[in-house]
């Protein structure tokens, strides 16, 4: 779905959108029986931004500031079961610069029911080791990109068919790094999944 809308009175661009699921006659109904949470998470997600957007937007119209919000998703699985996008939001007027940050909604079809780390992935040590591995040719790339293992958003992220996205929430944290997300592959992270999970079963 998609959101357009100029307020010129109030100095407001939006464009956002969402994604909305559609069974298919062909699916099984045990594999969709969670679609309409999904939809609902989806839609209240950017239903909220526009929301906060729309306030900003009233508090700076007193002072002729323009404001915007851009919403944009990607779709990194989806198949009976599951289905993991990620959503890029950019903010305009909140700070003196915009902000872009990125959040993921992945949920189990069959039961409607948001999928947390937790339940992918054993949240150990290890796992955690594994993450920063790949974090590091990120870091080492950029000189402005700052990123540390306490200033991560752990519990952020989305699921690829071969690969673990762990995003960027924080418009703060990485400012500099020129991506949102820690693309994994799955092979270096099966060693934690979680028996039965999404995760061990992508393998």
């Amino acid at each position: 779905m998609r959101l357009d809308r100029q307020v010129a009175t109030q100095l407001l661009a939006v464009r956002a959108a969402y994604p909305r699921l559609r069974p298919l006659p062909s699916t099984a109904p045990a594999d969709t029986a969670g679609v309409s949470a999904f939809n609902q998470a989806a839609r209240v997600l950017v239903a909220g931004l526009v929301k906060e957007i729309e306030a900003t937007a009233r508090d700076n119209y007193r002072q002729q500031l323009s404001s915007g919000l851009r919403v944009a998703f990607k779709s990194y699985a989806l198949r009976p079961g599951l289905v993991s996008v990620a959503f890029t939001v950019t903010q305009d007027g909140i700070g003196p610069r915009p902000l872009t940050w990125a959040t993921g909604l992945t949920y189990d079809l069959r039961t409607g029911h948001k999928l947390q780390p937790g339940e992918l992935f054993r949240q150990t040590a290890g796992f955690r080791q594994a993450v920063l591995a790949a974090l590091q040719p990120l870091v080492s790339g950029s000189d402005d990109c700052e990123l540390e293992p306490d200033n991560m958003s752990w519990d952020n992220f989305a699921l690829g068919p071969a690969t673990y996205y762990l995003l960027l929430g924080d418009p703060q944290v990485g400012r500099a790094c020129p991506t949102r997300q820690v693309a994994v592959p799955l092979a270096r992270l099966q060693v934690f999944a979680v028996p039965n999970s999404p995760a061990a079963r992508s393998r």
